[in-house]
C-alpha cells in the first residue's frame, strides 16, 4: 500500500483519502486506519497500546548551556548552568515535556533530577541512596575525569496553574557522604567542549 503526503492531503494508492483542509489531519489518519480495519501489521498494532490523541503544542522553549567548563566536588545538589528557566504557562491544564542532554565526565555514581517550581518531580525515594530526588541514577564504580559522555533526561510534568514555573535540571555526584569530582561540559583536559541543552514543550492535556 502506497501512502503519500502531498500539499492537498493524504493519498493512499494514488487516491485522496484525507484532504489537507481537515481540521486535525493526524486524527484523520487514525480515523482512516480504524475505518479500513488496518489495526495490525504482522501482529503489531498500528494504533498503539493507549488512547490516540493529538496534543496541541502551546509553546516551545530551547535553551543551551554557556560555552564554559564547570568543575564540581560536593555532596550537595547542583543546579546545572544553562539548564534552567522560568516559563509562564499558557494553560492551567497542561503537560510540560522536558528533554535534556547533559555532558559530564564519567562519574562514580551520579543522579539527574528535575525541579518544577519549588519541588523535585518523579523522586525515586528512599531506595536511592545517592539522591532520593533522582529521576535516574548511573553507577559506574569508578571516577574518570578524562572521559566525557552525554546523559539524557526525558520527563512529562503535569501543570495545573498559570503561575510562572521554574524548570531546572539538577545533578548530584556523591556516595555515602563522599563527594566525587566531575566536569560539566568538558573533561579535565579542557579539549572536548560539549554544550548541554534542554528542550521544553508545553502541550495541552
Amino acid at each position: 500500500m502506497g501512502i503519500q503526503l502531498r500539499e492537498d492531503g493524504v493519498y493512499v494508492n494514488g487516491e485522496l483519502k484525507i484532504p489537507a483542509d481537515k481540521d486535525t489531519l493526524i486524527e484523520g489518519v487514525y480515523d482512516k486506519l480504524k475505518e479500513d480495519g488496518l489495526k495490525t501489521v504482522n501482529g503489531i498494532s498500528l494504533l498503539g497500546s493507549g488512547d490516540i490523541r493529538a496534543s496541541k503544542v502551546l509553546q516551545t522553549v530551547f535553551i543551551t548551556s554557556p560555552n564554559e567548563r564547570y568543575y564540581y566536588k560536593t555532596t550537595k545538589d547542583i543546579e546545572l548552568a544553562g539548564l534552567n528557566t522560568t516559563i509562564t504557562p499558557k494553560s492551567d491544564n497542561s503537560l510540560f515535556l522536558v528533554f535534556a542532554t547533559v555532558n559530564t565526565t564519567i562519574n562514580y555514581v551520579h543522579s539527574l533530577e528535575l525541579k518544577f517550581r519549588d519541588k523535585f518531580v518523579g523522586a525515586a525515594g528512599s531506595n536511592n541512596t545517592n539522591q532520593p530526588n533522582a529521576l535516574y541514577t548511573i553507577y559506574k564504580g569508578t571516577n574518570n575525569l578524562g572521559y566525557i559522555e552525554p546523559k539524557h533526561l526525558v520527563y512529562a510534568v503535569e501543570n495545573d496553574s498559570l503561575d510562572d514555573a521554574y524548570i531546572g535540571v539538577w545533578y548530584k555526584d556523591q556516595w555515602k557522604g563522599t563527594a566525587y569530582a566531575f566536569y560539566y561540559n568538558d573533561r579535565n583536559s579542557n579539549d572536548m567542549r560539549s554544550l548541554s541543552h534542554m528542550l521544553i514543550m508545553e502541550v495541552e492535556k
